[in-house]
């Protein structure tokens, strides 16, 4: 199953959002990151992920919890392009 992460944050949490991403995502065991997204004028991101686990998304989301508030999305895919 497809998954979007919406993340959004604060421009006062910023540079530990950068700091944090070059050090890797962390992406829990059993997720497939398809795609990621940044928001040209910054504090957004959207990443696509594919799982069977459900409840390893909420994992990934709450890992960024204490900076950036996530929405999580099952999708499907209409076409490829």
């Amino acid at each position: 199953m497809l998954f979007v992460m919406v993340s959004t944050w604060e421009p006062s949490v910023a540079k530990e959002m950068t700091k944090r991403t070059t050090k890797g995502l962390q992406i829990p065991e059993g997720i497939e990151p398809i795609a990621h997204y940044t928001d040209i004028g910054g504090g957004r991101v959207f990443s696509v992920f594919e799982t069977d686990d459900p409840q390893a998304m909420a994992t990934a989301a709450f890992m960024w919890s204490d900076l950036a508030n996530q929405e999580i999305v099952p999708v499907i895919e209409i076409f490829k392009g």
